[in-house]
């Protein structure tokens, strides 16, 4: 009887044993579901989020190229913008130590399949080659933004020990636009 006790005693024990492995791997496999259902219901909450985000980037994105637009390219009807464009031309020059000797606007233009308007000045100058790379890189600086479309360069004067040489320069500057203006 003592040795059908053990053995029932036992064969419980065991039991017990199988039994609470099997409730606590029930209990983890259950934790663990309940962290992925968290998981999940916290991306299903970001993935509803989306189209309110979305529209929320659109209007950033929209307001950062307004913000862009404005600085970088000119604002109003074509004929103010080529006096901008020349008085912009005329202060770099300025900043650069140039004098301008002639400056005449050209015809606008659009850019190919866009609403991009470019209004193109050209202009003259006699500078030394120190001089003039100096009034190129600060057109490229310039914001609104210029950019120069054509470039000719012929010696006026050549270059002896005491003196640079000095270039007659003749180029074409566009400034930009978009036509209609930014919204």
């Amino acid at each position: 009887m003592i040795k059908g006790a053990l053995s029932w005693g036992a064969t419980a024990a065991l039991s017990f044993l199988v039994l609470w492995l099997m409730v606590n791997q029930d209990m983890d496999a259950i934790a663990e579901g309940a962290e992925n259902l968290g998981q999940k219901q916290m991306l299903l909450a970001r993935l509803e989020s989306l189209p309110e985000r979305e529209d929320s980037i659109r209007r950033a994105l929209g307001e950062l190229e307004n913000g862009v637009a404005q600085r970088r390219l000119y604002q109003g009807e074509p004929a103010s913008i080529r006096r901008e464009v020349q008085r912009d031309i005329r202060n770099v020059a300025s900043n650069a130590g140039l004098q301008i000797e002639s400056m005449r606007p050209l015809s606008d233009r659009r850019l190919a399949d866009t609403n991009i308007a470019v209004s193109s000045i050209q202009l003259s100058y006699l500078a030394t080659n120190e001089e003039s790379l100096r009034f190129l890189q600060k057109i490229e600086e310039a914001e609104p933004t210029l950019r120069v479309q054509r470039l000719s360069i012929a010696i006026q004067s050549a270059s002896n020990p005491n003196r640079p040489a000095r270039l007659s320069i003749s180029m074409e500057v566009a400034g930009y636009s978009i036509v209609g203006g930014v919204r």
